[in-house]
């Protein structure tokens, strides 16, 4: 579609766009390198309806590993170079809701959602430890 100029871009996410920039370096496709459409988008663990032991077991060990700090070492371990190489935190944001997100989403807990800017800005050699 987009080699056919029906439309000029199509939004990809931040984990995705290197595997397909790699994957369609044949096609005249370039990676914005100045916009940022960021919304809200989950990740998350499914399991049978009638595992509630699983969902809690899942629910209580990604809370104690964001509250001990390893949630976010193991974020930062995968991501930290490719939001980087992006450069994500100096790019205009335009921000969006994202309306099919269910409201349970929403709900939370905002220290759950990451940022680039929060990524980086913890970085040893952005000047902070």
């Amino acid at each position: 579609m987009l080699l056919l100029d029906r439309f000029d871009f199509f939004p990809r996410g931040v984990i995705e766009i290197e595997m397909e920039q790699r994957e369609y370096t044949n096609m005249s496709i370039v990676l914005d390198p100045h916009l940022l459409i960021r919304y809200k988008s989950a990740y998350v663990f499914y399991v049978a309806k009638d595992n509630l032991e699983l969902a809690k077991i899942l629910t209580e060990g990604l809370h104690k590993a964001k509250a001990d700090g390893s949630f976010d070492r193991l974020f930062e371990h995968h991501f930290k170079t490719l939001f980087e190489r992006l450069d994500l935190p100096n790019r205009r944001i335009i921000q969006l809701n994202n309306s099919l997100l269910p409201q349970e989403m929403l709900d939370i807990d905002e220290h759950f959602w990451i940022t680039p800017k929060d990524l980086l800005e913890k970085s040893p050699s952005k000047g902070s430890s």
